[in-house]
């Protein structure tokens, strides 16, 4: 039988290293060493700060993992600061190519290297020699030159025998620290055109080759054609975000020495339209995904007369584009709030169509892939979930694959085994790294981020509601154990997601367990600018971000307490970078929020635009308005504008390394509040950047955000303690470094 306590002060068993013990896996590859089929994938590593490292595990044997990086490398890429396609294996020498964090140099191993690592059966570089001492028994081979991090590359791509790469060239001595893009080639790997060296000279590094130089301000996806004779990828230039408008760019070249035979041009483009991840189905026909009909689907064009076309070439017909993959139109069965009239909780059904695609954060990210030779199409559709589409791009028939994930990200496909390889999770089903068999629907785990095996009776079932057509997945708080006072209704915590056009998807985590085993309800919001509902619900927040954004999480707390579920006098917002913005907003614009937490949020929008990396430079020209010219409406819609309304209890959390957000952004909301003298928490981490990633920081971050909740809240937590509040007149220091 089920005691009772009051919410907030339950036992759980899931304690702060699980919460925060997550090892995130990031891009994910089929390949065998040694001949034996395997999956190489990164997953962070705790030894390493959080830093990951790159594994190979076999496929028929999933405790069989190796590291193959060792300790002293984090296999990061920086291009526009958060990087993306840091590695890729060449299939046909099975070398190992990877951007190296600290210097942002390539390097690579060789198959025989790989091998040896895999038989030594250690951790990666720093593995046991056969003499029984541990250390290196090899080491790897710099590609490129030494540059202390002003060149870098991402999105490292095997395009027909070729390893190519977008290169980032920081010139830091022009004003504003001039940068520029360009693809390079890095190495050959199809035999004719010769491997690398065995031993190329690491002090003599040879400059990678340049196809293309600048065409755009930024670049993603360079694709060679079958023939290789048409090298093509997206660009997009400034003000626009890739998610807003981009472009797709061809360059002609002579097949065997990959030299351009002719100029750069853009060969499909469209105003206010959004082209992801072009991929060859034969030697003409290019696909890519494209948001024209409102939703981001596949179709392809006839690149080489779209080529012709562009160079002016007269007689050759416009490039129409056939849909070769619709998004998914899914009925879904939520719990729908409508607040006037009646107020009340019904069921209701509602249709969401999805989206093949996404906001590019990351280089090199996936959301379809031809397969069988191109007579197929692999693809994953977005909405409240995430649907996997098995497509004949011949025929534009299609059908959905039974796959027990509720939300996916395709890596890759093995057609041999008709196999693919996704990185997912679900309601019940903890984030991790699958293999998925098309034919038999059969799913299996390859690596997992946690190990939930103890503790997942304790997880709460996820729930999707609309609050007034605002998607919403929620948590309700549960224990196995316990059950709070019948006249008692539970705390609970708005989580807003980053970007703002992530997307919240329902999963299986410690992090959000952590709360509602203890007795606090989560809700996490997919407010107006989300992705995954369309090109309508993403642009909806042109203009209006730090309004619409606001009003969204606003509705949502007001929804939890007329549906029954909060307390209306405990109900807090939580975010991070955008969603940091989006939390500072709600505290300054409402009163509903009893207090808030704010993770290296955005406070001043103009500063931001000012301050923040090249890459997010712009990203308020459509949020906000154009710079210059709207500089007094950046500043009004501003919570520092409000500053005089920063009443509410804060805590902050700031990265002293961060370059998206500077930490000069949080000082000023500390200044904010001594001056109104409201209560507050600050932590500073002066090694951490944008986004935490050691485990003690995380760890720091929770037992602090929590015990802040429960000052405010006016709970005592089982086992956790409460966390001293700073601010005028209660005895705190005004910020706190932590180390």
């Amino acid at each position: 039988m089920k005691r009772f306590a009051p919410y907030g002060t339950w036992d759980s068993p899931i304690d702060v290293s699980a919460a925060v013990g997550d090892s995130p896996i990031g891009r994910g590859r089929f390949g065998a060493v040694d001949g034996r089929p395997g999956v190489w994938f990164t997953q962070v590593v705790p030894e390493q700060c959080g830093a990951p490292a790159l594994f190979w595990v076999p496929r028929d044997d999933a405790s069989a993992r190796v590291q193959i990086t060792g300790l002293d490398v984090s296999v990061t890429s920086r291009v526009n600061e958060y990087g993306g396609g840091a590695w890729a294996i060449m299939p046909r020498t099975s070398r190992l190519v990877f951007v190296e964090n600290d210097s942002q140099r390539i390097c690579t191993l060789s198959a025989e290297q790989i091998v040896q690592i895999v038989r030594s059966g250690g951790r990666g570089l720093d593995a046991v020699r056969a003499d029984g001492a541990r250390g290196p028994i090899v080491d790897r081979t710099r590609l490129t030159p030494d540059t202390d991090g002003a060149v870098r590359y991402g999105d490292l791509t095997v395009s027909q025998g070729v390893v190519l790469a977008v290169q980032e060239t920081h010139i830091p001595e022009v004003q504003g620290d001039r940068v520029t893009q360009s693809l390079v080639v890095i190495a050959h790997d199809d035999g004719e055109h010769g491997a690398l060296d065995e031993e190329p000279q690491s002090d003599r590094c040879p400059t990678p080759r340049v196809l293309v130089e600048a065409p755009a301000d930024f670049l993603a996806w360079p694709r060679l054609s079958p023939d290789r004779t048409l090298l093509a990828w997206v660009g997009w230039d400034s003000p626009h975000m890739p998610w807003d408008e981009s472009g797709i760019y061809a360059v002609p070249l002579e097949p065997r020495s990959l030299e351009p035979v002719g100029d750069a041009h853009r060969i499909w483009h469209s105003p206010d339209v959004s082209v992801l991840q072009p991929e060859w189905l034969s030697g003409r026909d290019l696909a890519f995904s494209e948001d024209s009909s409102g939703h981001w689907t596949v179709v392809s064009i006839d690149a080489p007369s779209a080529y012709r076309r562009a160079c002016g070439e007269p007689g050759v017909p416009p490039a129409e584009t056939t849909v070769r993959a619709r998004p998914v139109a899914r009925e879904f069965d939520e719990k729908q709030f409508v607040s006037d009239p009646p107020a009340e909780v019904m069921g209701e059904s509602v249709t969401l169509t999805g989206e093949i695609g996404g906001p590019l954060w990351k280089l090199g990210s996936r959301w379809y892939l031809p397969v069988s030779r191109g007579t197929r199409i692999l693809a994953e559709s977005r909405s409240a979930g995430s649907t996997l589409l098995w497509a004949d791009p011949r025929t534009g028939a299609e059908h959905e694959l039974d796959c027990p994930l509720d939300w996916l990200r395709i890596q890759d496909f093995d057609d041999s085994s008709a196999t693919a390889l996704l990185v997912g999770g679900a309601g019940d089903r903890v984030t991790g790294l699958y293999t998925f068999h098309v034919a038999s629907g059969d799913l299996h785990p390859v690596a997992l981020e946690t190990d939930v095996t103890d503790i997942s009776p304790w997880f709460s079932t996820p729930r999707l509601w609309s609050f007034d057509t605002v998607h919403t997945v929620v948590y309700p708080p549960f224990s196995p154990q316990t059950d709070g006072p019948d006249a008692e209704r539970p705390p609970y915590v708005v989580f807003v997601h980053g970007g703002p056009t992530d997307q919240a998807m329902p999963s299986a985590q410690p992090f959000g367990a952590f709360f509602t085993s203890r007795g606090i309800g989560v809700a996490v919001v997919n407010h107006t600018g989300s992705t995954g509902f369309g090109r309508h619900h993403r642009s909806a927040l042109h203009g209006r971000w730090g309004i619409d954004d606001v009003d969204d999480v606003v509705t949502v707390a007001r929804g939890l307490v007329a549906a029954g579920l909060a307390d209306p006098d405990r109900i807090a917002v939580s975010g991070s970078s955008a969603g940091g913005w989006t939390v500072l907003g709600a505290v300054t614009a409402s009163d509903v929020f009893a207090c808030g937490v704010s993770r290296c949020g955005v406070a001043d929008a103009l500063d931001f635009a000012r301050d923040t990396a090249r890459f997010e430079a712009h990203c308020s020209h459509s949020r906000i308005a154009p710079l210059p010219g709207s500089e007094e409406l950046h500043r009004q819609r501003s919570p520092l504008s409000r500053a005089d309304r920063l009443t509410v209890p804060l805590a902050l959390f700031q990265g002293e390394c961060d370059t998206v957000v500077l930490p000069s952004q949080t000082q000023r909301v500390i200044d904010a509040l001594e001056e109104n003298g409201t209560p507050y928490v600050a932590r500073f981490y002066e090694d951490e950047g944008h986004g935490f990633t050691t485990q003690e920081v995380l760890a720091d971050t929770l037992v602090t955000e929590f015990g802040f909740y429960a000052k405010i809240m006016g709970f005592t937590p089982h086992g956790l303690p409460t966390t001293r509040l700073q601010g005028r007149g209660r005895g705190g220091t005004r910020s706190t470094t932590c180390q």
